[in-house]
Parts: structure tokens; sequence; C-alpha cells
């Protein structure tokens, strides 16, 4: 298990497609993943902004997803909701 904690060298293997780290993202874990008592299995290291992940989707994985599909993006209704629309 020690290759879990294997420090990565930055850009090298990971592709994020131009979009910054999201705390907000529907991919993140929630802070007590993996906890068998419910105390934080994971802290964030900057500041939160009021995100909280693995709520919904948010906008940052919306754009990261149209920039790996090559789709075009409309924003719709006050909330910036944000539609992917499928080019085929």
């Amino acid at each position: 298990m020690a290759y879990n904690f294997k420090k990565k060298v930055y850009g090298s293997e990971v592709v994020d497609y131009g979009v910054p780290y999201d705390y907000a993202s529907i991919m993140h874990y929630p802070w007590t993943a993996f906890s068998k008592n419910g105390k934080k299995t994971l802290e964030p290291i900057r500041p939160l902004n009021g995100k909280t992940p693995y709520v919904k989707l948010s906008d940052d994985d919306a754009l990261q997803a149209r920039r790996m599909y090559k789709c075009p993006g409309k924003t719709v209704g006050a909330h910036a909701y944000t539609v992917l629309l499928m080019i085929r």
C-alpha cells in the first residue's frame, strides 16, 4: 500500500484541462471517506471559501468535462448552471 502515498511529479501524470483543483467537485471524496469512526480522513490544505465536496456537479466539473470532450458550453439561468452540449 505504500505506492498509494508515493508523491507525484506536478504536471507529469494529471491532465487538468486548465481547471484548478476543485474542492466542490462531485468527484471529491467526503471529508470522512473511509473512516470507521466518523472522524475526518481528509483535510483541505487551502481555504474552502464555502465549498462543500461531493454534493452536486460543480461549475468546474462541467467546465473540465466540456474541455475534455471538446464541447461548447452554454450558461443558463441566474445560478449559472452549465449545460453540456454534445456535438457529433
